[in-house]
């Protein structure tokens, strides 16, 4: 019985141990090595250059030859479109186009 509580201690002991060394190395870790800077000491960068302003005309419309929210039709999107009004004869299809990407 003595021995099961011995163990039972340095086992606890182990741990308690770990685990406080892990607290004291993340502190170390997260401590700043350097104070957060004041507000007097912050360098200001300068101003970025500006672009010159474009001049007062508007530009001319253009006309979209195809609404730009739309994409342009794929080699297989008409078979996919087939194959979607489809029903299948079992429970599921395994290579609905055989040989096909």
């Amino acid at each position: 019985m003595l021995a099961g509580r011995i163990k039972l201690r340095s086992f606890l002991a182990i741990i308690v141990g770990i685990a406080l060394g892990g607290v004291f190395l993340m502190f170390k870790a997260c401590k700043s090595s350097d104070p957060p800077p004041k507000p007097s000491e912050v360098k200001h960068l300068p101003p970025e250059p500006t672009l010159p302003t474009p001049p007062a005309t508007p530009p001319e419309p253009t006309t979209p030859s195809s609404p730009s929210n739309e994409m342009a039709a794929r080699a297989y999107d008409a078979e996919v479109i087939a194959w979607s009004k489809k029903s299948i004869s079992g429970d599921k299809v395994k290579d609905a186009s055989k040989g096909k990407t």
